[in-house]
């Protein structure tokens, strides 16, 4: 008996334990569950009190919305503005942020924008009304001197993937974004380039291996005869020729299965669209390799492609494509097609730097899932677990889309309507922001629409539409032989500057004017009014394609490392090319002039690779002598190459160092790399710009072209020495150098690079090795004469430690973390 009354302890004490740990999972999923339901209260309030603040109440999907775009009126309905969801454009005109969108003296929201890269877009949203999801709307085009303006725009409003996918399949933009957002939740969007696709190929599992093995990390999609859309990413390459023991199964710790249509299967019981992740990343099953399949995902098959059949079974992967669907299914194939998914490293670190910005300081549910319990009760706790932390993830997208909202609005929607400018451009009209004029402080332009000219071009009289009555009654009194009591008749019935400008020979009766000589009078007074108040407008007395151009790039300027990626160069036809030059310089006289010329700043590969991250901007790159990273100039020769649907990618190299060179492909450039760039020991010139990605540096290349003789090669490096002695001699006339009391030329030169350096990282200052780095790139880039104010030698470990030993006990300097690193 005591062996039972044992056993019965132990049973009631396991079963205590068994109800204690349920409790517990219990508690911390329902207080997880109260946490989401609370910040979703706070959402509601948070959203009722901006739609209460800067919302329109009654907008409604019929509004007729007028648009200022650039000086061109554009007008289409509200509906059709924001037909794309979840994009910058369609919340710009929700009616959220009405009250707080920039108007200009008529009333229309004014948005500083080429006019015609955004009637294109507008173009595009007209044409989805009348086109079936067989034959979708052309994309947004314009000839390859200005796509590169609508490219900039798509990015601005969200909708990148516009460009993205030629597929039978996938059609709507809503699919196509869905798709590239999920490949960026891993750092792997990029573009897509059709590898295969069974309509035009074949369905045999050998078409699909001939033209996928080998290609890198693929998408595929496929979609049944009734209607199912299903597929899959791996980031391992397909390959039949060198299978491992396993019955050809391998890892790919990125991949995921995933199913889009929803429409097709409603009433189904399948829960679309939704991604499905390895349940472990570590799985040696992601994906299956075999010459006798097409497309094989898991060790199920969670999703495989036999000739004419697709074959879904659970699983590999965190949930089955067929939702609460159990049981194999076998379906009959309609097309399949597999993509190529080219990292693109600008568009990963958009995307993740807007990741990054919406979840700083966010908590994530560390609740891992129940094991310990039996099969039933795992199975509903988890399913719960993973309910809590879908509505986690929906209100997490929803808090971080209103506040990505309010800053998009806040920089680049809202403002005030005094500061939009009409330019008369030799008989063009064009408008924009002063603030876009003033991108470059100290050009002629900025120079031209400071605050103390502003007031002097007429634009006062430009705001009669915002008189006040006071206002009104004093201009009045102004007139000659217009009597005080006419003055104060306008004020008595508070007719405002707005209100004036309207006022006709009748209405002027109306409000108690009868003398008809004041009539008269007034009447002719107030078409001066009106005829000023259109003609405020400054003159520019150039081309108005050349400063076109030139507004373009300002606009795209002004929105950089804030909404969109660093903007391209002004593309210019030949004709216009030596024109476009002399405005340039005159407007932007010195490096902007040069920026905006696409002439970059001369560097090697090895300063590009040292660049250094802005600590408050990791977009912006520095070199190590501290000049900024904007557009940049290389000159290198072509190692290998890789052409491909949308862009090509070569690495260079110019004996300094190698570096990966990405440039998208438009009419210009496609010609360039079939016939002249890609071939191998070519050397080339490359204008662009230094981006980092996963700690790798890549040249995204605006422009390239093929070097014309050996003196370009030799004049690039001689142009790269000049342009850091300039820089030397820049910041020594400031006073940078002179005054840094060091005692001796060289302990002069050391308290320069510790201080330019030091600036990088405040708290940890610079490491001895870099400066020895930078005083020895001194010496053989400056001039002899340069060389001699400091030494004529190339110092040492030894000597720079002396030195620093020197500053340090003159109190000029002292170590940080370490006696390695120092600070001024």
């Amino acid at each position: 008996m005591d062996e039972i009354h044992e056993a019965s302890k132990r049973l009631k004490t396991e079963h205590e334990t068994f109800n204690a740990e349920y409790q517990q999972f219990m508690d911390r999923l329902d207080k997880e569950e109260a946490k989401i339901e609370k910040r979703y209260g706070l959402l509601e309030e948070k959203q009722k009190s901006l739609a209460e603040a800067r919302g329109n109440p009654n907008a409604s999907a019929d509004d007729l919305i007028e648009i200022n775009a650039g000086g061109k009126i554009i007008a289409a309905k509200r509906s059709t503005l924001t037909h794309l969801k979840g994009t910058r454009l369609e919340a710009l005109f929700s009616g959220c942020w009405d009250k707080k969108l920039l108007r200009d003296g008529d009333g229309r929201v004014f948005l500083d924008v080429n006019s015609e890269a955004f009637q294109s877009i507008v173009d595009y949203l007209n044409e989805i009304a009348i086109s079936s999801p067989d034959n979708p709307p052309q994309h947004p085009t314009a000839d390859c001197e200005n796509q590169y303006i609508i490219d900039q725009l798509l990015e601005l409003f969200t909708m990148e993937q516009l460009n993205g996918i030629d597929s039978n399949i996938v059609k709507t933009y809503a699919h196509i974004a869905l798709l590239h957002d999920w490949l960026g939740e891993d750092g792997s969007d990029g573009d897509f380039d059709l590898l295969y696709r069974s309509t035009r190929d074949g369905q045999s599992a050998l078409d699909f291996h001939s033209r996928c093995d080998n290609k890198g990390c693929t998408l595929t999609i496929v979609e049944t005869i009734d209607g199912l859309i299903v597929g899959g990413y791996s980031n391992t390459p397909w390959n039949t020729e060198d299978q491992p023991s396993a019955f050809g199964w391998r890892g790919a710790d990125k991949a995921f299965l995933f199913e889009l249509d929803e429409d097709a299967l409603s009433g189904n019981g399948i829960s679309s669209p939704r991604k499905m992740k390895l349940r472990d990343p570590d799985s040696h099953a992601a994906t299956f390799h075999n010459p006798n399949f097409g497309p094989s995902f898991g060790c199920g098959f969670d999703l495989k492609v036999v000739g004419s059949r697709l074959l879904l079974f659970p699983g590999s992967y965190e949930m089955e494509p067929l939702g609460e669907i159990r049981q194999r299914q076998t379906r009959t194939i309609k097309e399949v097609e597999v993509f190529q998914v080219n990292a693109d490293p600008a568009l990963i670190y958009r995307k993740t730097a807007r990741r990054e910005e919406h979840t700083q300081g966010a908590t994530r549910m560390k609740i891992q899932e129940a094991t310990s319990f039996t099969g039933g009760i795992n199975d509903a706790l988890n399913v719960k677990l993973r309910k809590i932390k879908e509505a986690e993830q929906k209100l997490t997208d929803l808090e971080n889309l209103l506040d990505g909202e309010e800053k998009f609005i806040d920089l680049f929607a809202s403002g005030e309507t005094k500061d939009i400018v009409r330019l008369n451009v030799s008989g063009t009209t064009m408008s924009t922001k002063r603030s876009t004029l003033m991108v470059f402080e100290e050009s002629v332009l900025a120079r031209q629409f400071d605050d103390s000219k502003w007031t002097e071009q007429g634009h006062a009289t430009h705001r009669v539409k915002e008189w006040t009555p006071g206002d009104v009654c004093l201009w009045a009194q102004s007139i000659e032989d217009v009597s005080d009591d006419v003055a104060n008749i306008f004020e008595e019935n508070q007719i405002t500057g707005n209100e004036l400008l309207v006022l006709e020979k009748d209405g002027l009766m109306m409000i108690g004017i009868k003398r008809a000589g004041t009539l008269c009078l007034l009447v002719n007074e107030i078409k001066k009014l009106q005829k000023a108040s259109q003609n405020a407008i400054t003159l520019i007395e150039h081309s108005p394609y050349c400063f076109g151009k030139i507004l373009d790039y300002l606009r795209l300027k002004k929105l950089h490392s804030n909404l969109v990626d660093e903007p391209c160069l002004p593309v210019i036809r030949e004709s216009e090319s030596c024109r476009f030059e002399k405005v340039v310089k005159y407007f932007f006289p010195g490096e902007s002039a040069e920026l905006i010329l696409g002439r970059g700043m001369p560097i090697t590969i090895k300063m590009a690779l040292n660049a250094l991250e802005d600590l408050n901007n990791s977009d912006n790159l520095s070199l190590k002598d501290g000049r900024p990273l904007h557009t940049i100039m290389l000159v290198a020769a072509v190692r290998s190459h890789e052409l491909r649907q949308t862009a090509f990618y070569l690495d260079v190299e110019d004996g300094t160092g190698f570096v990966s060179v990405r440039v998208r492909l438009d009419e210009e450039n496609g010609c360039i790399a079939k016939n002249q760039v890609c071939k191998d020991h070519a050397y080339i010139r490359i204008i662009g710009h230094v981006k980092q990605s996963d700690g790798r540096m890549q040249i995204l290349a605006t422009n390239v072209r093929p070097v014309r003789s050996g003196n370009e090669l030799t004049n690039h490096f001689r142009e790269v020495a000049i342009c850091y002695e300039k820089h030397i001699k820049k910041v020594g006339s400031r006073g940078d150098r002179s005054g840094l009391r060091g005692g001796s030329p060289l302990n002069d030169a050391m308290l320069y690079f510790i201080k330019t350096l030091g600036s990088h990282n405040i708290d940890i200052g610079v490491h001895v090795s870099d400066v020895v780095a930078q005083v020895n790139l001194f010496q053989q880039l400056a001039t002899r004469a340069q060389r001699e104010q400091v030494s004529s030698q190339v110092f040492s470990a030894d000597d720079i430690r002396n030195a620093l030993n020197h500053l340090s006990n003159e109190g000029l300097i002292y170590s940080t973390i370490d006696e390695h690193h120092y600070q001024m």
